[in-house]
């Protein structure tokens, strides 16, 4: 039987073609995922910043109108 090679792990320049193409390949496939994941992080914290700012923005009106309708029935009455 023939023994089974062990995998090059040598530098480019000793790799067949087959072997550089599947290195390269997954070297890309690593970068990929961690830019995937650093995304995903990007992606939940813009949603968190948009519903801070969309509460701050409801809240904000709210206070506004309940500081308008408080200055209205309290105004100075010249009478």
């Amino acid at each position: 039987m023939n023994k089974v090679k062990k995998a090059n792990h040598g530098r480019m320049a000793e790799l067949s073609t087959g072997e550089k193409v599947i290195k390269v390949v997954l070297i890309l496939i690593k970068v990929s995922v961690v830019a995937f994941i650093l995304m995903l992080f990007g992606v939940v914290i813009l949603a968190i910043a948009a519903a801070v700012g969309i509460m701050n923005a409801i809240t904000g009106g709210v206070n506004d109108q309940i500081n308008r309708s408080w200055n209205y029935h309290h105004r100075p009455r010249n009478w």
